[in-house]
């Protein structure tokens, strides 16, 4: 087993760790990421695909992909301090480097964290993007991940961020919300403090009726960019934390069960997944379930 403080980790036989449950066994555990548990309750069966049944092949990343990873990657400097000079050079020289530096929803993430210094002042940075793994003996699972940054306010609040570009609604914020509450769990397992409040950074949002919305309500604080964008700094709730642990619990039980059906959604499913044209035809009784045991997955990709 091994055991991880922050970025620390223990050794003592070190388990191999597996996102397909029927590698499980007594020296191989199942492991859970924030984006196999996102993608395992969006759908099950476009979990099965990308985790067990072709866990080597992966479409080339799309533009949205690689600008979202880019602004990640030169927020790293600017959630440090963003009204340093020294840590806006090293965030634009990467922005730049990886040809976003112009790009408008990079300048208004830099204004938004600016802002938001101006109004719970300046903070520790505890970490961020470091890797995390933890071993939940409850479930008998390991969690891995790496959030976008764990600060520590002047007043000792302890603030979990995301970033999240592209479009901003209220289903994304629910998401990402219970994204946070992955993570907030998996510090409960290590030396870090437990986080107080959630961070969400949204450069592209342009949803009016979400911004005036979210700026009414008290208990949040809310910042805007002057064209688009916005931040919300909101407390965690007790609401949110039970509502994901009955999540985490059911989706960790049905991975071990192996059980990976399909959601159907008629926009969802024909514009944004790979995997349609195997699940269309199971959906008019024309072909079995793959994910069954009797089912050649070879026949199935070359039919």
């Amino acid at each position: 087993m091994f055991i991880c403080f922050g970025d620390i980790v223990l050794f003592m036989a070190k388990p191999k760790l597996s996102y397909n449950p029927d590698d499980i066994s007594e020296t191989t555990y199942l492991k859970i990421s924030k984006s196999s548990f996102v993608l395992y309750n969006m759908c099950p069966r476009k979990y099965w695909w990308n985790y067990i049944a072709l866990p080597d092949v992966r479409p080339p990343a799309s533009e949205a992909m690689l600008r979202g990873s880019a602004i990640h990657k030169a927020m790293e400097p600017l959630i440090i301090a963003p009204t340093d000079p020294k840590m806006i050079k090293l965030g634009d020289k990467s922005a730049t480097k990886q040809g976003f530096g112009a790009d408008i929803g990079y300048g208004v993430m830099k204004e938004l964290l600016a802002d938001l210094e101006s109004k719970i002042g300046k903070w520790e940075m505890l970490q961020a993007e470091i890797k995390i793994t933890i071993h939940d003996e409850r479930k008998g699972v390991y969690l891995v991940g790496a959030m976008d940054g764990l600060l520590r306010a002047e007043n000792g609040d302890i603030i979990l961020v995301e970033l999240k570009t592209g479009n901003f609604n209220d289903g994304k914020l629910s998401r990402t919300r219970r994204e946070l509450a992955f993570y907030t769990y998996m510090l409960e397992h290590t030396e870090y403090p437990r986080p107080t409040h959630f961070l969400y950074i949204a450069p592209d949002a342009t949803n009016e009726k979400m911004l005036n919305k979210l700026s009414g309500q008290k208990k949040k604080t809310v910042g805007f960019g002057l064209v688009q964008g916005m931040y919300v700094l909101e407390p965690i709730s007790l609401r949110t934390i039970n509502s994901f642990m009955k999540v985490y619990d059911r989706t960790v039980d049905l991975l071990k069960e192996q059980k990976f059906p399909f959601k159907w959604n008629d926009y969802f499913c024909t514009q944004y997944c790979d995997y349609v044209v195997q699940c269309e035809p199971e959906m008019m009784g024309l072909c079995e379930d793959p994910t069954l045991d009797d089912i050649s997955l070879g026949n199935i990709v070359s039919e």
